[in-house]
């Protein structure tokens, strides 16, 4: 545990970070020390919270002293001279628990429903590894630890937020509205009506969107962010340089770290029934194996801990491909398509397989899955219809017929077996 020490290279760092006088590799250094250590991150707010009362007098309740980069346009600056994505990732992780401190023991969101691996960090070090559905939730970060793990979480008001697959997502809400901030993942928000003085805020490494009521979606990597808006319209804020768009229904935007990539507006791509991955530009989970004399390049699983079942927890070796891209567009699935898969394992072992949806031109659908032994070592071909994929979860539509494809997951549990993947094809 930190012990007061205002010579400590953590005090140094953040003497540096209120004078702004702090550099880019000091800022890198300063993420490491606060990222997943809580009493550095309480030792972060203490000193800020000094800080701000010996500038500024006393900064509760004060809507001017939140370090929104929308709202003061200091941090926006700061983002683009120091990089955007640490001092965000940062800010964001850490704007909850010092803005609402008095707030945070009281709920503001529920969980409506969930499966899979998740855990819970909340504000004031609450940690739960296991949710269940109806648990109330105060301000505080979501972990989904596993391929095929969802939840959706409603605010108060009704807002929700859907999250799907591997993914980190911090919630809070207060006087000055909600706010999700989305390290990595997957997410679909469908936001009721704000007030236009506390819109919802969504914070990303690499962008921040103001919403005041639509339904949109949100796909985050650690150097970009896309945003699709379904129903509504957005404002987005790309951090690297400030510069920003509105993005209306049916329009999309990406926004990446680097000033000098293209933040344009697009059209929806038009549907398609047929698609075929390309390596290693549509990994979402697992390790690029390059292509030698003997194979071609291949996607190696990934460890993740399952946690749904607290006394049996279980190792899953993961791989998960979908369409990235901006121009990319996301096959419909139809009674015709069948869902091809080539690999390689080390020797016979039961393999799942499954994918997520999201509704036509919507937010998200469901999982679905199949277990499948693969009887042989070496490299195989799996060839499945639709119709063998089972929902995982009742509430899902029961055919995922009509359904908009995001990405397939292909998963051993508890034993490493050398999966690698080499293409995921949709075809009719």
């Amino acid at each position: 545990m930190l012990e007061p020490n205002l010579g400590s290279p953590l005090d140094g760092l953040l003497a540096k970070l209120v004078d702004e006088t702090i550099t880019q590799r000091e800022l890198t250094d300063l993420e490491a020390m606060l990222d997943g250590h809580p009493e550095a991150q309480r030792r972060y707010l203490r000193y800020l919270g000094l800080h701000a009362d010996m500038q500024e007098g006393s900064w509760r309740g004060s809507e001017t002293s939140v370090p929104s980069p929308i709202r003061k346009q200091r941090w926006v600056s700061s983002a683009a001279l120091f990089g955007a994505g640490a001092l965000i990732v940062m800010v964001a992780l850490l704007w909850g628990p010092w803005q609402h401190e008095e707030e945070s023991t009281f709920p503001i969101a529920r969980v409506v429903d969930m499966s899979g691996s998740i855990r819970w960090l909340g504000d004031l070090g609450g940690h739960r590894d296991i949710l269940k559905v109806g648990s109330s939730l105060t301000g505080g970060t979501l972990e989904l630890l596993a391929a095929d793990s969802w939840t959706e979480i409603a605010f108060l008001d009704g807002s929700t937020v859907t999250v799907s697959g591997t993914a980190t997502v911090t919630l809070s809400d207060g006087t000055v509205g909600k706010q999700v901030y989305i390290k990595h993942g997957d997410v679909s928000i469908n936001a009721v009506p704000q007030p236009m003085a506390a819109p919802l805020r969504v914070v990303t490494p690499s962008a921040e969107a103001e919403v005041l009521g639509t339904q949109f979606n949100v796909t985050v990597d650690p150097q970009s962010t896309r945003l699709s808006v379904n129903e509504g319209s957005i404002r987005v804020v790309r951090l690297a340089d400030g510069r920003v768009q509105k993005v209306e229904t049916g329009q999309f935007v990406v926004a990446a770290l680097e000033q000098n990539a293209t933040f344009e507006l697009h059209p929806r791509p038009n549907e398609t029934s047929t698609w075929e991955s390309e390596l290693p530009g549509d990994i979402k989970l697992g390790h690029w194996v390059p292509a030698t004399g003997e194979s071609p390049g291949a996607v190696g699983a990934k460890a993740n801990l399952w946690l749904e079942n607290p006394d049996k927890p279980q190792l899953h070796y993961s791989v998960v491909v979908g369409p990235n891209g901006i121009s990319r567009a996301t096959p419909r699935l139809s009674a015709m398509t069948q869902i091809r898969i080539r690999g390689r394992i080390k020797r016979s072992h039961d393999v799942v397989f499954g994918f997520t949806a999201n509704h036509p031109r919507g937010g998200f659908a469901g999982k679905y899955s199949l277990w499948q032994k693969i009887d042989a070592s070496g490299a195989f071909e799996v060839v499945m219809p639709l119709e063998v994929f089972k929902r995982s979860k009742a509430c899902f539509p029961e055919s995922p017929i009509g359904l908009e494809f995001q990405h397939c997951w292909i998963v051993t549990i508890n034993e490493d077996v050398g999966l690698e993947i080499d293409s995921v094809e949709i075809a009719e």
